[in-house]
């Protein structure tokens, strides 16, 4: 038996495209210490637009261009802890400088299989 608890969600205050199949929903508010609160939330645009929740293997490197984006603009943004957005700043131009790198530069070692995260 479930119950259904009534709650209210409050509407992002900005969704920004981050890919042509990823968008984020973005909630600011000032925390009482003064800094900014940011949440965020990741939502797949299926190709008739719809809204999905759920991501496919193929869109993993959109999702790390998208976390990287995202790091990179929160690091950017006003009232953000200074030591927080400058480690976001950092981690956002690792990412890009690592979507970046070319594939198959120099010679291919060896790989180890990996263990398994799903049987």
């Amino acid at each position: 038996m479930f119950f259904k608890s009534k709650r209210n969600v409050r509407e992002p205050d900005e969704s920004v495209r981050l890919t042509s199949s990823i968008e984020a929903l973005i909630w600011r508010q000032e925390a009482k210490d003064g800094q900014l609160d940011i949440r965020f939330g990741l939502n797949r645009i299926d190709a008739k637009g719809n809204v999905r929740r759920t991501f496919a293997p193929n869109q993993i490197g959109e999702l790390v261009a998208s976390l990287g984006a995202l790091a990179v603009a929160i690091g950017q943004a006003p009232g953000i802890e200074a030591h927080l957005a400058t480690e976001l700043r950092e981690l956002g131009a690792g990412i890009v400088l690592l979507l970046d790198k070319p594939k198959g530069n120099g010679l291919e070692a060896e790989e180890s299989a990996p263990k398994r995260l799903f049987a």
